[in-house]
């Protein structure tokens, strides 16, 4: 081993090592309390290693224009030669004598060019013997290269990292469905969807893409050094982070989804360790995405604002509402959810996590004003989360512990009957991201008050009763309206089914597709035929 190959292991072995340390303590901590140093050390490291890897290049070879990192075509192999990229990756072991190298195993190959030799393989073959084997000092060993999968050679090989997917709530749903959505309507390219454990791959794996499960001790250690590690020997040409996080080391492209602004509109909400972490990993996760994906027209402004260089690489891709969510008219399927659940006869309904940004107080504030006017109780599907617990201590207050009913997370196949089944859907929320209940209701026919904070108005347009969510007498007086008006409910339901329409899925995948295509460096077809522009200068591109 050289001077050179040496300093380098020595250097990525103590890296190594300080990176398990920093994850160990964190892991004992409970907390990823060391988040901040570790990310300093990764952001360090990937800043830092194409130079390394390109002095050691033109070190040993004196040939620094034919280094390729990485590479300038998007179908140009990444981490090799362009010198070599048309020669054989396999072939029989030639003569004794013969002198070369194997791109993928180090052993010889074939002839090699004399400019490209480095010094201690020359020497070696003078008198006749076999050259030392080495391997090309500034490239991992890598697996042979699979076939390409589009037409005309174009596939692409999309890893999605699906750490969240058995999480509840929006971004858990997202994981799940954008992984079904692409792999099934996306033939075309071949996906690898990573996670974080063997039992959420036999759920959620699929038939057609490679499952691969990568283990950690604590999501930071899974998302940076785990992941990228196993990725590496994938030959991975785009990544896809689905949850607040994208690998820092720069292995392939990454494109980073942001749910939404909440940590810059409302800081306080969160843990002092979560508001550290955000300010100190978030900007670092856009500075080093290829592309941002948000959901909204709302949070992109708001990310804008935060952090305006990210405008050229920024685009809105709405949320889609999923397949079984539609209105129930079988009387025995809505009897038995109804008995299954104990749900009165006409109620209202709020569906997702309590804490603060969802102003469930405010939901609360209101039942108590409408306490003599309507005779419906509140029925809440979900579970409270962190600093939810002033908002719940107002059922005892007010007095309210006869007309609120927490059913808890509920199956995904009775939640289109409680949609179906309640006379309004209530959901005056402080902000979202994007609001994917608000779509599920609309889809089931349920009609819909919400609030004008956050995308709220953005996703039901005229197809909902948005209010302002600070004032509970303004939600108490649409929920009065929508529960004794039945006109307006009947209109409010056929708005929100034609709205829901304009959502799904496919429709989201298709624009998430065309935004790694950009990030692969493969935008020009596909973004025709996703029939989208490319992002102005100063502003996020939307793809509606």
């Amino acid at each position: 081993m050289g001077e050179e190959d040496g300093l380098a292991t020595a250097v990525r072995l103590c890296t190594r090592k300080l990176v398990v340390a920093l994850g160990r303590a964190s892991v004992r901590e409970g907390v990823d309390v060391l988040v901040i140093p570790l990310l300093l050390v990764l952001g360090l490291a990937a800043a830092f290693e194409r130079r390394v890897h390109e002095a050691l290049f033109v070190r040993r070879y004196g040939r620094p224009d034919a280094f390729r990192w990485p590479p300038e075509a998007a179908d140009e192999p990444r981490g090799r030669l362009r010198l070599l990229r048309d020669r054989p990756r396999t072939r029989e072991v030639g003569p004794a004598g013969s002198a070369g190298l194997s791109l993928w195993t180090g052993r010889p190959e074939g002839p090699v060019t004399p400019a490209l030799r480095p010094k201690a393989s020359r020497e070696a073959g003078r008198d006749g013997a076999a050259p030392r084997r080495w391997r090309f000092p500034s490239h991992p060993r890598r697996p042979p290269c699979r076939p390409s999968l589009g037409a005309n050679g174009g596939g692409m090989r999309i890893a999605l990292l699906l750490r969240n997917i058995d999480e509840r709530g929006g971004a858990g749903s997202y994981a799940q469905q954008i992984a079904r959505s692409l792999v099934r309507g996306d033939p075309g390219n071949e996906y690898v969807l990573v996670f974080a454990s063997e039992a959420a791959r036999e759920r959620h794996g699929q038939p057609d893409a490679r499952n691969l499960v990568v283990e950690a001790r604590s999501k930071l250690l899974w998302d940076q050094v785990a992941v990228p590690l196993a990725l590496r020997r994938e030959r991975i040409d785009v990544v896809l982070g689905a949850k607040h996080s994208i690998p820092l080391m720069p292995f392939a492209p990454r494109v980073f989804v942001l749910h939404g602004a909440d940590w810059i509109v409302f800081p306080d909400n969160y843990h002092a360790s979560d508001r550290l972490y955000h300010r100190a990993a978030l900007p670092l996760y856009l500075k080093s995405a290829a592309r941002v994906i948000t959901t909204s027209r709302d949070s992109a402004r708001r990310v804008l604002d935060y952090m305006p260089e990210v405008a050229p690489k920024l685009s809105v891709v709405h949320h889609g509402v999923a397949e079984g969510f539609a209105p129930v008219l079988d009387e025995g399927r809505r009897a038995a959810v109804r008995a299954r659940h104990g749900l009165p006869e006409r109620f209202l309904l709020y569906v997702g996590q309590v804490y603060p940004q969802k102003n469930v107080g405010g939901i609360l504030r209101a039942l108590a004003l409408l306490r003599d006017r309507i005779p419906h109780p509140l029925v809440m599907a979900g579970r409270p989360s962190h600093k939810a617990e002033r908002d719940m201590r107002l059922v005892e207050r007010l007095g309210l512990g006869d007309r609120v009913r927490i059913v808890g997370w509920v199956a995904d196949e009775d939640l289109p009957v409680l949609y179906s089944l309640a006379d309004a859907f209530v959901f005056p929320s402080l902000y979202e991201g994007f609001g994917i209940p608000l779509l599920e209701a609309m889809a089931c026919g349920c009609p819909v008050v919400t609030s004008t904070g956050g995308s709220c108005a953005e996703v039901v347009g005229e197809a909902g009763l948005c209010v302002d969510p600070t004032d509970p007498a303004a939600i108490a007086n649409a929920v009065e309206r929508v529960v004794t008006d039945r006109k307006l409910a009947a209109e409010l339901r056929r708005h929100g089914l034609v709205r829901a329409r304009h959502f799904s899925w496919e429709r989201t995948a298709r624009a998430t597709l065309s935004v790694l295509a950009a990030a692969a460096g493969r935008s020009h077809a596909r973004k025709a035929e996703a029939g989208c522009d490319p992002p102005a200068r100063g502003a996020a591109s939307y793809i509606d």
